[in-house]
C-alpha cells in the first residue's frame, strides 16, 4: 500500500514538473532557433554585418544581465527599512 502511495505521489510530482518544464524548454529552443536564423541571415550579408550583430548581441545581453541583477535587489536592504 505504501508503494502505491509513493507511486501516485511521484506521478503527480512528475506531472507538475512537466507542466513547468515543457514551456520553459520550448521557449529556450525557440530562442536558440531565432538566434540561429539571425546568424544565417546576417552571414549572407557579409562578415562586417555578422560581426556587428555579434557585438550588438553581446552588449544587449551584458546590459540585460546587469540591469536584471540591479532590479531584483530588494531596495529595503539599502534604506534600512
Amino acid at each position: 500500500m505504501l508503494n502505491m502511495t509513493i507511486a501516485i505521489a511521484l506521478k503527480a510530482e512528475i506531472h507538475e514538473f512537466l507542466k513547468l518544464a515543457v514551456p520553459l524548454a520550448s521557449a529556450q529552443i525557440a530562442q536558440s532557433a531565432t538566434g540561429f536564423a539571425d546568424t544565417v541571415m546576417m552571414g549572407r550579408m557579409g562578415a562586417e554585418v555578422l560581426a556587428a550583430g555579434g557585438l550588438a548581441a553581446l552588449i544587449f545581453l551584458s546590459t540585460m544581465t546587469a540591469t536584471t541583477g540591479v532590479i531584483e535587489v530588494d531596495p529595503k536592504n539599502w534604506t534600512g527599512g
